[in-house]
């Protein structure tokens, strides 16, 4: 019988595979798109101090935003984020600025950032409540950026945070008060009452949309007249509210001020019917709103 030869296979020892190391430059992504989509911070999250890493940040592009460097944020949240400053993860609550530890930080807020660059999920709404402000004064502030609409945004553009304060609607109420005062009810005419109410109308985050059914409204009723009078109903102004007296709640002058009778009459409109398109559907179904 012939022998049997066992030949034992030879292995090759497996290479190992050289080590690349990291270098850690915070320019790069920190945090992938595919662990979650764009998010929109609640209030909750949304407080001075706080950011919630969301897909796409670095850790320059938060330094850039809060007026500091992103060495300083590193240092702040090593506890948080580890030695590796490209190691960001989704969900993590990073401290920048109010709150920060060291000497390193952003101890006080007349070093806050002076603006910000508006990146995916952002509102004005969630930009306002980390900042302590309120949407209506960062949409004043940069309206020629933003535009009339306060809803859209696009990713990018550079928004100041602070400056001259913003009008608040009793400021821009008070001041067309004292222009109609000044005029005259009976030198008012509509056009004038027609620029009070856009600016009131963008004031409360309406569209333009919204002001042209605001003005379709407006032009049936009263055709923008401050004294118009219906003498069968008792329906007065501009807004022609119903009676007339109605409009006392906003304010002693509302038998000649076209601001005060646009005050009332948009407050009316939001209550009941939302918004002036809302109002302007009912009156082509109803005759009246």
């Amino acid at each position: 019988m012939p022998k049997r030869y066992r030949y034992k296979g030879r292995h090759r020892r497996p290479t190992p595979r050289p080590t690349v190391k990291a270098v850690a430059r915070p320019a790069v992504i920190l945090a992938t798109a595919a662990a979650a989509s764009f998010a929109v911070l609640t209030p909750a999250q949304a407080h001075t101090g706080d950011h919630t890493v969301r897909a796409g940040d670095t850790l320059s592009e938060l330094a850039a935003s809060h007026g500091t460097s992103w060495q300083t944020i590193h240092g702040n949240n090593r506890n948080t984020i580890g030695s590796d400053p490209n190691a960001l993860r989704i969900g993590q609550v990073l401290t920048i600025g109010a709150g920060s530890s060291g000497g390193s930080g952003l101890g006080s807020s007349s070093s806050a950032s002076s603006t910000y660059i508006v990146r995916a999920g952002d509102t004005l709404s969630t930009i306002a409540a980390r900042r302590g402000t309120t949407w209506q004064q960062l949409h004043a502030l940069n309206r020629d950026v933003i535009g009339a609409n306060p809803n859209i945004l696009r990713v990018g553009q550079r928004l100041a945070l602070n400056g001259p304060a913003a009008q608040t609607p009793a400021d821009i109420l008070s001041r067309f008060s004292e222009v109609a005062a000044s005029r005259g009810a009976a030198r008012t005419s509509g056009q004038d009452a027609k620029s009070i109410a856009r600016t009131m109308v963008a004031n409360r985050g309406w569209s333009s949309s919204e002001f042209s059914c605001l003005d379709n409204l407006w032009t049936r009723e009263s055709n923008w007249n401050p004294t118009a009078d219906n003498p069968t109903s008792s329906a007065y102004g501009i807004p022609q509210a119903l009676p007339g007296s109605k409009m006392a709640t906003a304010g002693a002058d509302w038998r000649t001020n076209p601001a005060t009778q646009i005050n009332w009459g948009l407050g009316y409109i939001a209550d009941r019917y939302g918004n002036p398109c809302g109002a302007w559907s009912h009156f082509q179904a109803h005759n009246w709103y």
